[in-house]
This record gives C-alpha cells, sequence and structure tokens, in this order.
C-alpha cells in the first residue's frame, strides 16, 4: 500500500481513459473518518511509480521463495460431445445424399442420443490449482 507524503492517506487507483487523454494514476483519497480531505493536485503516474513499487516490494519480500500459480480444467465432457456431434452431423448428410436408409439413420441417431444424454448428465470438468516453482510443469 502507499501513502500520500503530506496527509499520510492511502493512495487510490484510478483508471484512465486514453480515448479522452486521461492516464492511469494514484491520487490521495483522503480520510473523511478522521476529517482529512483529500490533498489537491497530488497525484502519482502509476507508469511512474510501479518500477519504484516492484523495487521496494523486491526490497522486502526478494529472499522469499517464488511460487507461481497454476490452474487447469479438465473437460473431458466437451470433446466427447463434440464428436458424439460431429457424428450425428455426418449421419444427416449421409441420409440427405442417399447414402444411408432413414431406418438406419434413425438407429444410429437414437445410439448417439442415448450416449449424448449421458455425458451431459456427467459432471462438469475438474478445476485443479496449486502452486509451483515459476517455469516448472505441473507433474513434473
Amino acid at each position: 500500500m502507499t501513502f500520500c507524503l503530506l496527509c499520510g492517506s492511502s493512495l487510490y487507483f484510478v483508471k484512465g481513459d486514453p480515448a479522452k487523454g486521461k492516464r492511469e494514476r494514484y491520487r490521495c483519497h483522503g480520510n473523511k473518518s478522521k476529517g482529512i480531505q483529500a490533498c489537491p493536485k497530488q497525484r502519482f503516474w502509476a507508469q511512474d511509480l510501479y518500477p519504484w513499487l516492484e523495487s521496494t516490494l523486491l526490497g522486502e519480500i526478494g529472499h522469499l521463495e517464488r511460487m507461481e500459480s497454476k490452474t487447469t480444467i479438465d473437460d473431458r465432457r466437451a470433446a466427447k460431445l463434440a464428436v458424439i456431434d460431429g457424428k450425428m452431423n455426418q449421419l444427416l448428410k449421409e441420409l440427405q445424399q442417399d447414402e444411408l436408409s432413414a431406418v438406419a439413420y434413425a438407429s444410429q441417431v437414437a445410439s448417439l442420443a442415448q450416449d449424448r444424454e449421458k455425458v451431459t448428465g456427467l459432471l462438469q470438468g475438474w478445476v485443479t490449482a496449486g502452486f509451483m516453482q515459476p517455469g516448472l510443469r505441473l507433474g513434473s
């Protein structure tokens, strides 16, 4: 957290708007509960402040081991549904081109519809989250 040099209150992030020529910045917000007004014209450009914040933070915690967060989603259900839908589309094309009889089409589509119903009833993909050292892959 960063603080105003004049009043000691927290600095708050203000989003920029490049279309209006406004840059991202931090400004004094004051402290209404203590009756401290925001300091006028007390702003710091975010792009100028970030290198200083990074070096200060690394100076404080740079000796600690760094870990990266990695989240993976295993959704085999979506792949199974895509295969079933592809087969159904292929059967429809074969029926329209008279390469498949209506009886064979109905039988195969009914079977695929049952498979599709089973797959959609399954739980959605599993989410795995963990921490690892930078540059390593999960499972290594």
